[in-house]
């Protein structure tokens, strides 16, 4: 079965989680910004580079709209940018 896994400094922690069945799955598998719609909000955005999806970032936010959604997925291709420059 594929998962996901947190990542720390290190490399991989804590337990994989499935993709098949959960909102973090569902935000790799269709490429969409999956949120949980709770206060605070669960927030799960892929993240790809050019047409491969390579994971999700995982945020939680006191207010998630549509501003801040637009502003969220530049945020996250910047973060695997610069990640990967200094692998």
């Amino acid at each position: 079965m594929l998962s996901l896994q947190a990542l720390g400094y290190d490399g991989p922690v804590g337990d994989p989680q499935l993709i098949e069945g959960t909102l973090a799955g569902r935000a790799l598998a269709r490429g969409d910004v999956v949120t949980s719609g709770g206060r605070p909000t669960a927030v799960w955005l892929p993240l790809t580079e050019g047409s491969e999806r390579v994971g999700v970032l995982e945020l939680t936010h006191s207010r998630w709209d549509d501003d801040a959604e637009a502003l969220a997925a530049p945020v996250a291709q910047l973060l695997l940018i610069s990640k990967r420059r200094w692998l």
